[in-house]
């Protein structure tokens, strides 16, 4: 079974911080939707999970 996980991950563009302490956690069979209005971290939290940022802090992780 495959997973995608984040623990406490923090993610700031220059000193604005976006996203802080973030735990998260996604089974290999699930469909999930993230929600929220605009400008509320949305694709910052997918570019993170996507690897595409480096986290402040945290980790990003996938099991297999």
């Amino acid at each position: 079974m495959n997973s995608l996980s984040a623990e406490s991950i923090s993610v700031a563009y220059d000193s604005r911080k976006i996203i802080n302490g973030l735990d998260i956690s996604f089974e290999k069979s699930e469909v999930v939707s993230i929600i929220g209005p605009n400008g509320s971290g949305k694709s910052t939290v997918l570019r993170a999970l996507g690897r595409l940022l480096k986290p402040s802090y945290g980790i990003v992780y996938c099991l297999t």
